[in-house]
């Protein structure tokens, strides 16, 4: 990253952030980032990897719902987005994805 964006405070876009990788390397590097995501449960991976390792870290999230007019739309617009959403509230993730995370988890271990 640091060839392509060789000056501290460079604007670093990701546009399909999922685990928040290059967001993470980019803050590492002091440079500015933004990084879009379509799912909750990105976003969410996303605002825990940062904090875990960035703990002082201050960023912004746009387009969660901020109060309950907004959690009732994202439930009527997408049922399983909401329930990511919700879940993110509590440091939680979807039963399916913790299965496939600990199962994967296991095969690593293997290995």
């Amino acid at each position: 990253m640091d060839r392509y964006f060789p000056g501290c405070g460079d604007l670093v876009l990701d546009p399909f952030c999922s685990c928040g990788t290059d967001i993470s390397a980019a803050e590492k590097l002091h440079r500015r980032w933004m990084g879009i995501d379509v799912t909750y449960l990105a976003i969410n991976l996303v605002k825990r990897r940062l904090t875990d390792e960035f703990p002082n870290i201050k960023f912004r999230v746009e387009g969660e719902p901020h109060d309950i007019g907004g959690a009732k739309n994202l439930a009527l617009r997408d049922r399983y987005q909401f329930q990511c959403w919700a879940l993110s509230l509590i440091s939680a993730i979807p039963l399916g994805l913790r299965l496939i995370l600990d199962k994967s988890k296991r095969e690593q271990m293997r290995v």
